[in-house]
């Protein structure tokens, strides 16, 4: 984390939050998808199952009903009652062929002698207004054959349907499993992230803090800021050691001209005046300093050199020159 910016540290936190986000949306997508086919599926069957049970009733209304007319011939409602089921019976057939082509191929040489027996059963039933017990023989055949063959159909549509709401119900379990899952796994990935991001950025800004404090309560510019990393904090914590590093320099360019100075004066007290501060800083005061005593030295050593001279003339007897000192206070 070091390494990086701080910026970049809090886009990379911003973008695994995104992330993360659009895993849970796909996620949660694939789930649905898988959720809707299956729902689909079961749709279908149960679609499937509910034409073969009403397929089984309107057989079993046209049997019945047919039964019911060849013992009574005087009642039409019997009669209606064929055409009609016979009627839904093509209808259901149209409805099966749409929902499973297998099934219909299966049922379909039963379910069309069926429909042809009880079809030709009415056209003699309104022709000659009555049947016969020959009649419902020849339909009970047909149907028995349809019949058990609408019932395996059903056992077995029946436990696919259960197989197929069973997987649903899994698949709605699984998809809030996933999706807790997932979001979890974001969160700790993100608190690790984050805590990661800020420990980084705290321990710079008191690395920070402590260089401040150690420069103001023990004057210590030999101190430095240990922060190693390449992020902003980096830069300042850099460039703070680089000012500390500046003063350090500056105080050693004065304790060498002042050593100096010192070496100077001691040997100016000794009588000798041939001598100067050549050492130089970018304290403008100790500069100032510097320039101050070299001058002096030179006034002083000239003044000397005048006084000799004018001893010398004396020693000569010769008075024609006064003894001024120049910028000699008096």
């Amino acid at each position: 984390m070091k390494n990086f910016k701080v910026k970049a540290r809090l886009m990379l936190l911003t973008g695994t939050a995104i992330i993360g986000f659009l895993v849970v949306i796909a996620i949660a997508h694939f789930e649905l998808k898988t959720l809707k086919i299956q729902y689909d599926k079961s749709s279908k069957l149960s679609k499937e199952l509910g034409v073969l049970k009403s397929m089984l009733v309107g057989g079993l209304m046209v049997n019945s009903a047919t039964n019911v007319f060849i013992l009574d011939n005087s009642k039409m409602k019997p009669l209606k009652t064929i055409v009609g089921g016979v009627k839904k019976l093509n209808n259901f057939s149209k409805a099966l062929e749409k929902c499973s082509k297998v099934h219909y191929k299966n049922i379909s040489s039963e379910l069309d002698a069926f429909i042809s027996t009880a079809k030709n059963i009415s056209q003699k039933a309104n022709a000659s207004k009555k049947l016969v017990l020959k009649d419902g023989k020849s339909l009970l055949k047909p149907w028995r054959a349809l019949k058990f063959k609408v019932q395996d159909f059903t056992k077995e549509l029946k436990a696919a349907q259960k197989a197929a709401q069973e997987k649903f119900y899994n698949i709605v379990s699984n998809m809030f499993v996933n999706i807790a899952i997932s979001v979890f796994i974001i969160l700790i990935i993100y608190v690790i992230l984050s805590t990661l991001i800020a420990s980084s950025i705290v321990a710079g800004i008191k690395a920070l803090h402590d260089g401040v404090v150690n420069l103001l309560t023990n004057k210590d510019t030999s101190s430095r800021v240990n922060l190693n990393t390449r992020d902003e904090l980096g830069e300042v914590a850099k460039d703070f050691n680089g000012y500390l590093q500046s003063i350090e320099d500056e105080l050693k360019e004065d304790q060498v001209l002042i050593e100096e100075a010192e070496k100077v004066m001691d040997r100016v007290q000794k009588g000798w005046y041939s001598i100067s501060i050549e050492k130089t800083t970018k304290n403008q005061s100790l500069n100032h300093f510097k320039d101050s005593v070299n001058k002096m030295i030179k006034a002083t050593q000239a003044n000397f050199s005048l006084i000799t001279q004018r001893l010398e003339e004396y020693s000569h007897y010769n008075y024609m020159k006064d003894l001024k000192i120049p910028e000699a206070e008096k």
